[in-house]
């Protein structure tokens, strides 16, 4: 997921990877039908990420000047973070079956 002015699909497509944008207006003021129901559902999701993004942020580590001597070790200290993150309850409660 990127902006719209972030042009990388390029570098993602070697790696199989789909670039989520959110549609544009291209000169109309209302989108059509079919674009208002995708450009929720990324707002949406966005929302979760910024939330998980905040989370990573909050590892003080990665606030902090990283020494040139670990930036071979950021790879590792990422993941890390990101594990640590998925460990904690999760940002959008389970919904219940009825």
């Amino acid at each position: 997921m990127a902006d719209s002015g972030i042009n990388i699909q390029d570098l993602l497509l070697s790696r199989e990877v789909k670039l989520v944008i959110l549609p544009l207006t291209k000169g109309r003021t209302q989108f059509v039908k079919g674009k208002v129901e995708k450009t929720s559902n990324i707002a949406r999701a966005r929302v979760h990420i910024e939330r998980v993004i905040g989370r990573i942020k909050d590892f003080r580590i990665l606030s902090n000047r990283i020494p040139l001597n670990i930036v071979d070790q950021l790879d590792d200290i990422f993941t890390v973070a990101g594990a640590l993150v998925n460990l904690t309850p999760p940002l959008v409660p389970l919904s219940k079956k009825a």
